[in-house]
């Protein structure tokens, strides 16, 4: 076998492995912030899961904005768009 090859599948492996992480961890803190994965019920309290704030070192963050860019970075990794199209 070509060692290109093997790279390439290897690196498509890790990359697909790096976006279901992101997505495990956004439903992880989402079900620690709801208690619940049903998508209506978040929506109904979206103005109070915003409220929560994420302290680490001098980064202040709402746990909203967290799951929302991982999320993100799960499809951009999954669609190959920028940055993760190698």
């Amino acid at each position: 076998m070509r060692v290109s090859t093997l790279k390439a599948a290897f690196k498509a492996y890790v990359f697909n492995k790096l976006s279901d992480i992101c997505i495990f961890l956004a439903f992880i803190i989402s079900f620690i912030v709801n208690i619940d994965l049903n998508i209506l019920y978040k929506l109904t309290l979206l103005k109070y899961s915003t409220q929560t704030i994420f302290v680490f070192t001098d980064v202040n963050a709402y746990l909203f904005e967290i799951i929302v860019v991982l999320l993100m970075c799960s499809a951009f990794i999954k669609s190959a768009q920028f940055g993760f199209h190698v």
